[in-house]
């Protein structure tokens, strides 16, 4: 439905909605969906023995690795939207205007990367106790959301409209798996487990100081030749990333805290 709609509106908002989605799948597929694959096997298992606690420290683990790559992640591209499109697209058919409002549609997706990240963490918690119908039930939820939104926004906020209300549904689809599982005693944070998310918002907020203030404005990327923004993007994108881990060390957190183990 985004698409049909995204037809209705500008030239171009197709593409910009395409850009930016493809942008989006890179972190969640490296991450999310690694975890995932990972987490399914040993939660059914875990659950065929009958063990709560494991099954509980499993989800754990995951949640843990997961929000640990999402939450820099999803700030770096909410403020590097334009550089990033501008590095990797502009050049060729692609116009200053394609650049900018292909980042509007990243940010507007980026806002909700953390829920996407957890939608593809948490539903194997559902297929691994064989519970297909909770997490279907759940989706045709955010589905419904979605299309609600999208009727609502598209011809206020055009394709940006399209990119939050996917946001939107993805936010409702992670609290709704979540809430289930927090309720069905599958998963059971403990401080430990909020203290270590602390931490990384801690550490997010740090990383994002270079990359608001050493990374140049957005029309000067536009102006930059192609090797310039390159080494302009690797440069900002390694020195925030560098910072995020060193503050996640400084505040405790170790390599041995994130190894598997039931």
């Amino acid at each position: 439905i985004d698409t049909l709609l995204a037809s209705l509106l500008i030239t171009g908002s197709i593409s910009w909605l395409y850009y930016a989605d493809r942008l989006l799948e890179l972190p969640i597929g490296l991450v999310a969906i690694t975890i995932a694959t990972v987490m399914l096997p040993n939660l059914s298992r875990l659950h065929a023995a009958h063990s709560q606690a494991g099954f509980s420290r499993t989800l754990d683990w995951g949640l843990r690795v997961s929000l640990l790559f999402a939450l820099p992640a999803a700030v770096a591209l909410y403020l590097l939207a334009v550089p990033v499109i501008a590095t990797i697209f502009y050049r060729g058919a692609l116009t200053a205007l394609d650049v900018r409002m292909t980042a509007l549609a990243v940010q507007a997706f980026a806002v909700g990367m953390v829920a996407f990240t957890l939608v593809k963490v948490l539903a194997p918690a559902y297929f691994a106790r064989q519970d297909m119908r909770t997490p279907l039930r759940i989706a045709v939820i955010a589905v419904s959301v979605n299309v609600v939104l999208n009727l609502a926004l598209f011809q206020i906020m055009g394709h940006v409209g399209l990119a939050l209300a996917t946001t939107t549904a993805a936010v409702v689809q992670s609290w709704l798996l979540l809430r289930g599982i927090l309720q069905g005693g599958h998963f059971r944070p403990d401080g430990a487990f909020y203290r270590y998310l602390g931490k990384l918002v801690a550490a997010t907020a740090v990383m994002a100081l270079p990359l608001i203030y050493v990374s140049p404005p957005a029309q000067a990327w536009l102006t930059m030749t192609s090797v310039t923004r390159t080494g302009w993007l690797a440069g900002v994108c390694c020195a925030g990333g560098a910072l995020y881990f060193l503050v996640v060390w400084l505040l405790g957190v170790r390599p041995a805290h994130l190894r598997y183990h039931v």
